[in-house]
């Protein structure tokens, strides 16, 4: 079982927003579902038999009107000509990550802006270069600005993929023989589907609040330390 139990967790209204596909070509529909009320029990996942599972929970820190980022994954090195022959290396990011600008005013109202990504690496599609095979990257996206109060949750969950693929196996010879060659042969089709949910709770770090002294904790040990370990001067 995964999923959210929303009697459970919600008390109040729901809104939802969604993109519809354009260019002409569909994408997996998706939407924003803003809780706008404050949870009466916590969002839980039941994850069973691997069908899901926590990618991280951190705790971001910004000051008011700065950009907080974090980021879960990895970097491939990309070979960029620069010229005379000779070659740079660029990393490219892949995983999730997130960026929140947060806005608060003197009630403790946050505006948020919100920037999620999932990316994956798409062997699929990669390119052959002199230095070896680059697998391309698979990203999806979504930009976001929101109204909370300190305390509520937003869920994000317009994060959807969607792989099909298929796979044939032959007996080496008798598999390619017209017609009869088919009883030689096995086919096999799969589809992968698969949904980010990212849950943000926005709270104020006020003087002297519980949440600020762990989060000075460790630099205040350092100074301590370090006062500890100076050389002294005895007379």
């Amino acid at each position: 079982e995964l999923g959210i139990g929303w009697p459970d967790a919600v008390a109040g209204e729901l809104q939802l927003t969604g993109q519809q596909p354009f260019g002409g070509q569909w994408e997996p529909f998706g939407g924003t579902i803003a809780l706008t009320s404050t949870l009466t029990s916590s969002v839980h996942m039941l994850m069973t038999n691997g069908a899901g599972r926590i990618l991280a929970t951190p705790t971001l820190v910004a000051r008011n009107g700065a950009e907080a980022v974090f980021h879960a994954g990895g970097q491939i090195p990309v070979p960029v000509a620069t010229g005379l022959g000779q070659t740079s290396v660029q990393w490219q990011p892949y995983g999730v990550e997130l960026s929140v600008t947060p806005h608060v005013d003197q009630y403790g109202n946050f505006d948020l802006d919100l920037s999620v990504s999932v990316s994956d690496l798409d062997p699929g599609n990669a390119v052959a270069t002199d230095a070896g095979t680059i697998p391309a990257i698979r990203t999806r996206r979504t930009r976001s600005r929101v109204n909370l109060a300190e305390g509520e949750s937003l869920v994000l969950s317009e994060l959807v993929d969607q792989r099909d693929g298929k796979t044939i196996g032959r007996v080496p010879g008798l598999g390619h023989i017209p017609v009869l060659g088919g009883l030689f042969r096995t086919r096999s089709a799969r589809r992968q589907e698969g949904e980010t949910y990212v849950v943000l709770t926005p709270s104020v770090l006020r003087p002297g609040s519980l949440e600020q002294v762990e989060t000075r904790g460790p630099l205040e040990r350092y100074r301590e330390a370090a006062e500890e370990t100076k050389p002294a001067v005895i007379e």
